[in-house]
């Protein structure tokens, strides 16, 4: 029982990781683009 405690954090949680990850995902993301450039970005579409 003493897991239950931890059961409605888990998702909360979760959640966050997942937030933070798209947050880093998108801050690589931005990276790469500043440093190929929005040129190649059209060259790959």
């Amino acid at each position: 029982m003493e897991h239950s405690e931890e059961v409605p954090s888990g998702p909360v949680s979760q959640m966050d990781e997942r937030g933070k990850a798209q947050m880093g995902c998108i801050e690589i993301q931005r990276g790469q683009e500043m440093r190929r450039g929005k040129k190649v970005k059209f060259k790959e579409k």
